[in-house]
């Protein structure tokens, strides 16, 4: 669903519900139809506001392997302004406390650009839109989508974090640490999602 508001807390907190929901619908269809699922995403600065918006979607594989491309839309664009993405180390930097530890942890960031003609144009954003993608396998593990395929596409990994900034004015903040900044840790081998906030 494309949303459109002022750019405040309520919009943030429905920013961070959109991007929960569309991971959450992701998994669970990667579990429903037997295969996989694949969710993009990308910041932009649409001319018109000059506000960051977060952009995301999901597609899944029409034969089940994780070789099938480009794949199926299985969402429309969904668009959050108010969001930005980052590592959850920016959002804990200089904070005096610490996120809970997770072996094998990893960032929505560090993943790699998805390969080319993976994802089709969905709507308005073109094709090969997504600058981070995570992977849902048929089993419902997420892992971050690697830029060559099939062979990362199996397995999973134990957690990824999402780093998400709220956006104030048209700018980030000058630095991290800021109260309604929130880390979505997603644990790769149930699909699961904790939210953390600074304290």
């Amino acid at each position: 669903m494309e949303t459109f508001s002022w750019n405040g807390t309520p919009q943030f907190e429905t920013s961070v519900n959109g991007v929960q929901n569309l991971l959450s619908l992701a998994q669970t269809q990667a579990v429903a139809r037997d295969t996989y699922v694949w969710v993009g995403f990308t910041t932009n600065y649409p001319s018109l506001t000059g506000l960051p918006q977060l952009t995301g979607a999901a597609i899944y594989s029409a034969d089940g392997t994780a070789t099938s491309t480009p794949g199926v839309p299985l969402t429309k664009a969904y668009r959050w302004t108010s969001v930005h993405v980052t590592s959850s180390a920016s959002v804990y930097a200089g904070v005096n406390t610490s996120l809970p530890p997770a072996s094998n942890l990893t960032n929505l960031t560090s993943a790699p650009t998805p390969p080319t003609g993976l994802f089709p144009a969905i709507g308005s954003l073109p094709a090969n839109f997504a600058t981070w993608s995570i992977t849902f396998t048929p089993q419902g593990e997420a892992l971050l989508t690697q830029s060559t395929a099939p062979t990362a596409q199996t397995g999973y990994q134990p957690a990824i974090d999402i780093g998400l900034q709220k956006v104030r004015g048209n700018i980030l903040p000058p630095a991290a640490g800021y109260p309604d900044d929130i880390v979505l840790r997603l644990y790769g081998g149930s699909g699961k999602i904790r939210e953390f906030r600074l304290p």
